[in-house]
Formats: C-alpha cells, structure tokens, sequence
C-alpha cells in the first residue's frame, strides 16, 4: 500500500483498491501531495456524513438563508443583471 514513485499510482486506504494518481484529491500537507482515500471513498464519505447529519445541516442552511435572506436576493439579482444574456442563450439555444 502507499505511494508508489515510479508508476504514480497510490493505493487507497478505504478501498484497498490501488489507482492511478488522478483518482486522488490533492493535499499539501501529505509526502506524495495526494489524500490518502481516493475520490470516490472520499464522496461516499462524505454522503455517509451528510446522511447522518441531514437535520442539522437543514437546520443550520435555513438559518443562514432566513439571515441573510437579502444578501442573497441581491446577490442573485445581481447576477441575472450581469448575465443577463448569457443565461438567456442557455435557456433558449439558437435553432438550426
């Protein structure tokens, strides 16, 4: 398991699976630069955090919107002002 420098591949420790270095996020922090669990273990745990933490993260984002409920239609105002056209294009694609 590990990093291995002559192939750049690196072996996950969820997974065990071994892939190439693409397959990692990056972390500065770490020898080779690259977590140690691969994207994909990285995404499903993630999920798995989100899952068992679902209410207090609804909870804990509505607040913020109810807060800052002015911000964020200034914001989004803003935005449509400024690209305006080009969500227009993406909505209704020329024909032909």
């Amino acid at each position: 398991m590990g990093f291995n420098f002559l192939t750049s591949t690196k072996a996950c420790t969820k997974c065990g699976k071994k892939k190439p270095l693409e397959a990692f996020s990056n972390r500065r922090d770490l020898l080779d630069g690259y977590r140690n669990d691969c994207r994909i273990c990285e995404k499903a745990q993630h999920h798995a955090y989100y899952l068992r933490h679902q209410e207090e993260i609804k909870a804990r984002v509505g607040e913020y919107n109810r807060e800052h409920k002015k911000e964020i239609a200034d914001y989004g105002r803003q935005y449509r002002a400024d690209r305006g056209e080009e969500l227009l294009a993406k909505q209704r694609p020329e024909l032909g």
